[in-house]
């Protein structure tokens, strides 16, 4: 055990998914931990204001399911209680890559559906109710308290002063530990930029009175380098559905209902729209709107003792790929191990360093996928096109082999690394494989029940 219990006091820059679970960690090695929130906290299962990306379709890989689940003990089964769903990863999903559908079939692996809200809501009511833990809203943060080599508080704007045997700064994408660094005379991290100018449009449904197809879930990937378009169609908890229409390269999808019904038909799969027509709308059509990829090397600066950052503060992913809570939850993971194992002052540059390698795969599998785009900004390499030729491969087989879907799904849902993908017998089959050059989606791979009567039209809200 490392020597920060007792009566020692942490403080959490941030009530982000990042900063409550950093908070949960921390309850078990400090003797008080406290969440500053510049905003409040929503009272029900509502999106917060700093997290507008709450609005969209939303999912939580099996990695970071599985530690939440260690973190949060009997989360999952309170979550399915209030009204999450729970669905098979490869039977109940409809993924359409640009080679046709998965193959469907009985994998076992659980997947728990709700929007990011109700899942925000149900951590934040088990961290802030740790007997050792409090949480202040309005709380805006000026600057750190200390020096260029070891941080003992923080500023807040009213001229407060809160000491704190460790900062930790889970402000977000747009977080101010740079500008702390500098007010402080020390040099801020250096950042790896990737600009894949992404674009969201969504809406929320309840569910169509009648089942229009068999599946839970839909996932229409886009065609790289031309077709930059994606859909999402993914339930949430209580019987309702979000859809989300993803652009890459400044493709952005609309937010006014006729174009957004013309986006969907664009991608060439009438069953959606079919759907569409049958189910009822339950609010606006939402926009979102991510420039870039950013990763800190905060490894690489000489960081304060006692001070360390978290979540997107660090490392903040297109969103598209649903790899931000899980890296958040790998980052608390890991803060537990470097507090119970490291002692003294150098907590920070500790975790830092061990941080910058846990999260390097999730950075290049990320950034290889963006960089398929030509509209995207950023470093290209040699191996990057050698890479993704590979994948098209595995991609190509999962139309037909369950064995490759789930060795591909393992390493996307980060459950195994990427070195996985290259197993001899996974290397030789999609080298034998033989794409045909004019292999194309397989439209209407759902095969809708019906046709609706007033295909590409919306019900009323």
């Amino acid at each position: 055990m490392s020597d920060t219990s007792g009566s020692k006091r942490a403080v959490v820059v941030g009530g982000s998914m990042a900063g409550l679970l950093a908070a949960r960690v921390l309850s078990s090695h400090f003797g008080e931990v406290v969440i500053l929130e510049r905003d409040q906290f929503p009272s029900d299962v509502e999106p917060r204001a700093a997290a507008p990306q709450g609005r969209h379709a939303h999912a939580l890989h099996e990695r970071g399911r599985q530690v939440l689940e260690g973190l949060l003990p009997g989360l999952q089964a309170e979550m399915l209680a209030a009204g999450a769903r729970h669905y098979d990863a490869a039977r109940d999903i409809s993924w359409l890559s640009w080679f046709g559908e998965c193959v469907r079939y009985d994998w076992g692996l659980p997947l728990i559906a709700c929007s990011r809200p109700f899942l925000e809501h149900h951590v934040r009511r088990r961290v802030v109710a740790l007997p050792n833990v409090r949480t202040r809203t309005g709380a805006m943060v000026a600057r750190l308290e200390g020096t260029a080599d070891r941080v003992t508080g923080v500023h807040l704007q009213d001229g407060e002063v809160i000491a704190a045997d460790l900062v930790v700064d889970a402000g977000g994408r747009d977080a101010a530990t740079p500008r702390w660094l500098e007010a402080l005379g020390v040099e801020p991290p250096t950042d790896s930029l990737v600009k894949p100018f992404l674009g969201y449009a969504s809406r929320s449904f309840d569910a169509p009175a009648q089942r229009v197809w068999d599946r839970d879930a839909v996932v229409i990937t886009s065609r790289p380098p031309r077709f930059t378009r994606t859909l999402f169609l993914f339930p949430v908890e209580h019987r309702r559905y979000v859809i989300t229409l993803a652009g890459m390269n400044g493709d952005y999808p609309p937010t006014n209902e006729a174009d957004f019904v013309e986006w969907v038909r664009s991608l060439e799969e009438p069953a959606v729209l079919d759907w569409l027509s049958a189910a009822r709308p339950t609010g606006p059509i939402y926009g979102f709107r991510f420039e870039q990829n950013r990763l800190r090397h905060f490894e690489r600066c000489s960081l304060p003792r006692r001070l360390i950052a978290v979540g997107d503060a660090v490392a903040s992913f297109n969103p598209i790929y649903a790899q931000g809570e899980t890296v958040a939850a790998l980052g608390a993971e890991l803060l537990d191990r470097v507090l119970t194992e490291t002692r003294g002052d150098d907590i920070g540059r500790v975790y830092h360093r061990r941080l910058a390698k846990l999260l390097q795969p999730a950075w290049v599998q990320t950034t290889t996928e963006d960089l398929r785009f030509p509209g995207t900004q950023g470093k290209r390499t040699f191996a990057q096109p050698i890479v993704r030729a590979y994948i098209d491969r595995l991609f190509f087989l999962t139309a037909t082999r369950p064995d490759v879907r789930t060795a591909l799904f393992e390493v996307l849902g980060m459950t195994r690394p990427a070195t996985h993908l290259f197993k001899p017998w996974l290397f030789l089959r999609a080298m034998l494989a033989r794409i045909p050059k004019s292999k194309l989606r397989a439209h209407q791979a759902l095969r809708p029940a019906a046709s609706a009567q007033s295909r590409g039209s919306l019900p009323a809200p």
